[in-house]
């Protein structure tokens, strides 16, 4: 239904608005976490950001 996807979207936009500000930390905090290490949610994310801002990332 189209509420619900508008919600989905206002919820989506907001989180690329906190990750964009906040990268780096996030990137290293990822990095540093085994737990996110093992399920690889750093470089996830990484193709994420690449993705979105159609940029290479130095893999």
């Amino acid at each position: 239904n189209y509420s619900g996807d508008l919600g989905a979207r206002v919820a989506l936009h907001e989180l690329y608005k906190y990750i964009n500000k906040y990268y780096d930390q996030i990137i290293t905090a990822l990095e540093e976490d085994g737990t996110a290490q093992k399920m690889q949610l750093g470089y996830r994310l990484q193709q994420i950001a690449a993705a979105v801002e159609n940029k290479v990332t130095d893999l």
